[in-house]
């Protein structure tokens, strides 16, 4: 047996010793991950749901608009104050809240009936949507980063720093056990 150092009663302290202090770091490590994926999925199912939001959208041709919110659980009605507009004319990402307007014209040259609006106006998407910018997402987000700083700038230096310190015991064991002893 490698003996690095004796207790206080005298007896051997081995490498085998290094082995728990490794396994406790594991340990720790897990403990940490598993806690990390328990805040992470408490954070995805808290959200504030928003009920018939009147969205202003301007008016823009195959282009991609953004809406206010994304997630969006039903979209109520697209409207230009006076009429509702059929669902065919436009398009929704529903997952980024994404709004494009397909059709300007009438169908006598190839649009859709009923998608012409005026287009020096604006119009609204009302809709239902799910917010989970919430407190617990913010936290989770806070000690997710911290956690990542862990292991981005804390273990090289826990690594030297324990190199260092067995470093540090070789040499000042080297000096002998009687060392300061007057003799």
């Amino acid at each position: 047996m490698v003996s690095l150092s004796k207790d206080k009663k005298g007896q051997e302290i081995g490498i085998e010793k290094l082995y728990s202090f490794v396994l406790l770091i594991v340990l720790v490590g897990m403990i940490i991950g598993v806690g990390i994926l328990t805040l992470d999925k408490l954070s995805s199912a808290t959200f504030y749901k928003g009920v018939s939001y009147n969205d202003t959208v301007a008016i823009t041709i195959n282009t991609t608009v953004n809406l206010d919110f994304g997630n969006i659980t039903n979209v109520r009605a697209v409207w230009n104050g006076s009429s509702i507009f059929p669902s065919n004319c436009y398009t929704i990402n529903t997952t980024d809240g994404h709004f494009i307007w397909y059709n300007q014209t009438t169908n006598l040259d190839g649009g859709i009936e009923g998608c012409d609006p005026d287009v020096s106006t604006n119009f609204y998407a009302i809709y239902d949507y799910r917010n989970y910018h919430t407190a617990t997402r913010d936290a989770t987000a806070a000690v997710s980063a911290e956690v990542s700083n862990i292991a981005t700038d804390w273990i090289g230096l826990i690594v030297t720093v324990f190199i260092l310190s067995i470093i540090l015991f070789f040499v000042v064991r080297s000096f002998g056990p009687n060392m300061g002893s007057g003799r």
